[in-house]
């Protein structure tokens, strides 16, 4: 009987046959699973009857490489994915050949696999063959014996290319940092990465000599480049180069006088100037808020830690009259940072008081 229930008569034969050829069978059936029944009936018409199931299975099954991709260049692993499957799956194998040379063609066995996969993982393999091109087989069987076999070709590449040279590093507004450097010739240069202080920065490998760090971090930076080829091999990272980057600004502060006070006669001028190691200039400087020229007080370099900068001789000055102490300063990144303090000039005495009148009492008389 064939699957839905009917019957096909495949043949007769009269005489006995002792483990012999009873008939041959063109298969022409669909593939399915089939029961194969073989009756025996002698002259009184007894019968008896052996059945056994049987596969019919006319399709080959799936070889299918989805990695390597055709054209890949490669290092020493082989990581292989596609697909080797089929219904009556017996076995897989890959083989190895190069594509050229006076072995060309002539395959070598890397894996035989027992399991049917679907467009998963078939293998991953280091091979330690030298550089050169070569070509992936894979060959998936069944239990009929049909098979399919799908190839790919790639290439094996251990040489890393050239290391980058003429790195330089420029700041951008104190905020980024755009680096430039030769290109590296190679055919297969697949593009560079970019280290900072000895990590790697960048999201994606650019493919060309240059890279813009946006909004760098604070401090001494260290960069260096590396070039990479398509089948992953790094090259020796570039000479380092260095730069600074600061958006600090410097500490100033007014000690004394304080913000508000009135001042009179010659006073001291107190003050705090710090930067970190970069300060490029400070200066104090007096400005009449009722209009007129400003003075400079002081000037210098240097850091101050709680000290006199300035001596202000107030006794020239109209009585009353306000100013304000300004204190500014910059470093050698363009950073500024500026203090001040409102002060009063008040060097007259107070008006002579008025109306005073003396009374005596208890005197006699």
């Amino acid at each position: 009987p064939i699957p839905n229930g009917s019957a096909i008569a495949l043949g007769t034969r009269s005489g006995e046959v002792t483990e012999g050829e009873l008939l041959g069978w063109p298969v022409a059936q669909t593939d399915g699973t089939y029961r194969l029944v073989l009756t025996a009936v002698d002259r009184a018409g007894n019968r008896s009857s052996s059945e056994r199931s049987v596969v019919i299975d006319g399709t080959p099954p799936v070889a299918n490489l989805t990695r390597p991709a055709s054209g890949a260049e490669l290092q020493r692993e082989l990581l292989v994915e596609g697909t080797a499957n089929d219904t009556n799956f017996a076995r897989y194998a890959l083989a190895i050949a190069p594509s050229s040379g006076p072995t060309a063609g002539q395959y070598s066995d890397l894996l035989v696999g027992e399991d049917p996969v679907a467009d998963g993982s078939l293998a991953q393999i280091t091979l330690s063959r030298p550089q050169g091109s070569y070509t992936l087989r894979l060959r998936v069987e069944d239990r009929a014996g049909l098979s399919s076999e799908a190839s790919s070709t790639f290439r094996l590449d251990s040489e890393p290319p050239a290391a980058p040279t003429g790195l330089s590093a420029t700041g951008i507004d104190n905020r980024d940092v755009v680096l430039d450097w030769q290109d590296v010739v190679a055919d297969d240069l697949a593009g560079y990465r970019v280290y900072r202080n000895g990590a790697r920065i960048d999201a994606s490998m650019p493919t060309t000599s240059n890279f813009r760090d946006e909004l760098a971090p604070e401090g001494r930076l260290r960069y260096s480049v590396s070039a990479v080829d398509r089948a992953g091999n790094e090259s020796a990272q570039s000479a380092p180069v260095d730069i600074v980057l600061d958006r600090t600004a410097p500490f100033v502060a007014i000690i004394d006088p304080a913000d508000a006070a009135s001042v009179a006669g010659v006073l001291e001028i107190v003050a705090t100037v710090r930067a970190d190691a970069d300060l490029s200039a400070w200066r104090l400087d007096a400005v009449p808020t009722g209009g007129g020229a400003n003075v400079v007080l002081a000037e210098g370099g240097s850091q101050v830690d709680v000290a006199a900068i300035a001596t202000w001789d107030t006794r020239t000055l109209a009585d009353l009259s306000q100013h304000r102490l300004r204190l500014t300063a910059r470093d050698h990144a363009g950073n500024s940072a500026e203090a001040s303090a409102l002060v009063t000039v008040d060097n007259g005495p107070p008006a002579a008081p008025t109306g005073f009148t003396a009374i005596a009492y208890g005197v006699g008389g």
